[in-house]
């Protein structure tokens, strides 16, 4: 028996309708399916070029530490760059000083036995002189520093002049920390003193005062070496002794301090100690780039082990 006109329409539509929605089940399982592929694929490059990276990691440790204990370092040895062809790409490594900034936890001093730590008056006096060479005021600067030693510090007792942290709800370290933009936080730094300051500051794992590599260090960076000195050392002067500096660098502090142009500069003992010729903190920076893909790490290593041995290590996006 034939079914009525009306019937068949009916049937039409719901077969119509069914068709319609496999289209749009299969659509999306296919979408599924691409997008399963991709991650897939591109979890495979990943993975390779952090191999690629961690190879190129190991060669650099190992030259840093063979040319420190042979004490060869080459006097150009920023500006070499160690490049590879890898399959569908290239892997660069670029080294510089890691010790050529102001090493927040240089604010205190660390006890060698337990671990303690406490104000460091002439690391928190050249904090303060840095932040000062760099725009912010003296006595804004000095209570800044203030509160970042106090913070840092092992016991829960605020100095004078400091902080641990209570007002702005944060629980102080109370140790040595891990990274310099752990202080954004502190009592009187703003995001304005925060961007201004944190390009010159480092957290090396060592408390005590920063060194400063007199044969490794910038021009452009010369308020790192101006900071040292309780006066007479102006910020064109420091980058005119670093831009004098012969090819080959000063390669002992005694010639430095023979300079004529730090003739009546008033330094510490201490200040005098932390310039140094030779350096012991690496900023390695390594690139991957790979079927068109991207892996940056920056890689703090320890140049008195051999191999350099690895502090901490970051990724961050180009």
């Amino acid at each position: 028996m034939t079914p009525p006109p009306r019937e068949q329409g009916v049937a039409l539509l719901s077969v119509l309708l069914i068709i319609a929605l496999m289209a749009v089940v299969s659509a999306a399982l296919l979408d599924r399916v691409v997008v399963a592929s991709h991650l897939a694929a591109n979890a495979g490059v990943q993975a390779r070029a952090q191999g690629y990276a961690q190879a190129v990691e190991t060669i650099a440790r190992v030259r840093i530490g063979d040319a420190m204990q042979a004490g060869q370092l080459p006097p150009d040895w920023q500006a070499q760059h160690l490049g590879f062809r890898v399959p569908e790409g290239v892997a660069v490594a670029r080294l510089a000083d890691g010790g050529n900034c102001l090493n927040v936890n240089s604010l205190v001093v660390e006890d060698r036995v337990t671990g303690a730590t406490t104000a460091n008056p002439e690391g928190i006096e050249q904090f303060a002189n840095l932040a000062a060479l760099l725009g912010v005021p003296r006595a804004q600067a000095t209570g800044i520093a203030t509160a970042i030693a106090d913070w840092i510090d092992s016991d829960s007792m605020p100095m004078a002049g400091g902080s641990e942290g209570e007002e702005n709800g944060l629980l102080p370290p109370n140790r040595l920390i891990d990274d310099a933009s752990e202080i954004v936080g502190v009592q009187g730094m703003t995001p304005e003193i925060a961007t201004r300051l944190l390009p010159w500051m480092c957290a090396l794992p060592t408390g005590g005062l920063s060194p400063i590599n007199i044969d490794t260090l910038s021009p452009d960076r010369a308020e790192l070496f101006a900071m040292l000195a309780k006066r007479g050392l102006t910020v064109a002067t420091a980058r005119s002794i670093l831009s004098a500096r012969p090819a080959q660098g000063y390669q002992a502090t005694t010639v430095v301090k023979q300079l004529p142009a730090l003739a009546g500069v008033e330094m510490t003992d201490g200040a005098w100690g932390q310039l140094q010729v030779t350096p012991r903190w690496f900023d390695l920076h390594v690139t991957v780039q790979l079927a068109g893909a991207e892996l940056n790490q920056q890689i703090l290593l320890d140049g008195q082990d051999s191999p350099a041995s690895i502090v901490r290590r970051q990724r961050f996006e180009p």
